[in-house]
């Protein structure tokens, strides 16, 4: 594979639908891709992702301009169709609920952080670990002066000012308006 970055080519693209389509041809499981992104396990009852099943170096070497980690997060982010709920769109409830989970986990560091288990603990279906831990490293980015904090003084910032801040904007959306109001935010967020 290739370390090119920056927007996805339509040739690109294509390569690595046709890697994964054939990979998982392959394994008698073409047909997957319109299911749920979780199958039974064969032997237990563990689950397994479609994308676990993917040989992403080879899907990187097909591509011949990405590497492994950018054929993984391409396909789970954004072609990727076999979610259970593919318009659920990320609101901010889900902002609150993805930092009430990292202050429930007591981490002292950011490198500790199971994204794994903090997607379970979530329950959002259709995503991946890795789809949440950018959806986090957006959360912090929003933090003045975040490249020079430790992870406990983003976890303060987020705990004291985010946190509050979210709630506050979801309660106002959600209560009742008027609607000759012109101000009224249709997809609450905080701003950075």
């Amino acid at each position: 594979g290739g370390s090119r970055v920056g927007r996805w080519g339509p040739v690109e693209t294509g390569r690595l639908v046709e890697s994964v389509c054939y990979q998982l041809r392959e394994k008698g499981m073409g047909d997957k891709l319109e299911e749920p992104m979780v199958v039974s396990g064969k032997d237990s009852e563990e689950e397994v992702t479609i994308s676990s099943l993917i040989d992403w170096n080879l899907a990187a070497t097909h591509v011949g301009t990405r590497t492994r980690h950018q054929c993984l997060c391409k396909w789970a982010n954004s072609l990727c169709t076999n979610t259970e709920n593919p318009t659920r769109i990320w609101v901010t409830a889900d902002d609150i609920k993805l930092i009430e989970i990292i202050l429930s986990m007591k981490i002292r560091d950011e490198y500790n952080v199971d994204w794994l288990e903090v997607l379970k603990r979530g329950k959002w279906k259709g995503r991946t670990s890795s789809w949440i831990h950018s959806k986090w490293s957006i959360l912090v980015h929003c933090i003045p002066g975040y490249r020079v904090k430790y992870f406990y003084q983003k976890c303060g910032f987020l705990k004291q000012i985010t946190l509050p801040a979210l709630k506050k904007s979801l309660e106002r959306f959600q209560q009742p308006h008027n609607t000759e109001d012109t101000n009224i935010d249709i997809n609450p967020a905080v701003t950075c």
